[in-house]
């Protein structure tokens, strides 16, 4: 590596730096920490709210029940789920792990922060899961789709949503 290369990383660095935790509204790829394995492309879901597993969604349908939630109504079948945390009881694990058997499981989950229950269930299950990324999770907006490659630990914007100007309004879901 040359020293203009160097440079040039240092000042990426510092730019991420400055950047993380706010929305961005123009990136494609967003660096972050692979937890799984594995690829998936599908809509952003996006919940403000930690999840717990149990009790929250129906293992035959991937329903969203829990009351007050934010996701409540709303299907993670197939979608991209976007949360800061999980919660609750470690049975939560085997939940999501049993909404992926059952095929109406999410296509990957995206987090600030993972920990031992989502990480278990998600590894059981087979779902790419990277956390830690180096933007906000906000500038993930409902509805765009992504690639989710935790392979190589990043997340990579295919398509913006429709009305992407709104993303920290949820909408129909």
């Amino acid at each position: 590596m040359s020293d203009s290369d160097g440079a040039a990383d240092a000042t990426d660095a510092e730019s991420a730096d400055e950047t993380a935790g706010e929305p961005l509204a123009d990136w494609s790829v967003a660096d972050g920490t692979a937890i799984t394995e594995g690829q998936a492309t599908g809509e952003v879901l996006r919940s403000s709210e930690p999840i717990s597993f149990y009790g929250a969604v129906d293992l035959d349908t991937g329903e969203f029940i829990e009351e007050g939630h934010d996701l409540e109504g709303s299907s993670i079948d197939d979608k991209v789920l976007v949360f800061p945390r999980g919660k609750g009881s470690t049975v939560g694990s085997y939940v999501l792990y049993g909404v992926a058997q059952n095929g109406v499981g999410p296509a990957a989950i995206v987090l600030e922060e993972t920990e031992t229950i989502v990480a278990t269930g998600a590894i059981l299950g087979e779902i790419p899961c990277v956390d830690g990324l180096e933007i906000s999770l906000d500038s993930l907006a409902d509805g765009e789709r992504v690639t989710v490659d935790a392979d190589a630990g990043e997340v990579r914007r295919v398509d913006s949503a429709p009305d992407a100007g709104s993303a920290d309004d949820a909408g129909d879901r």
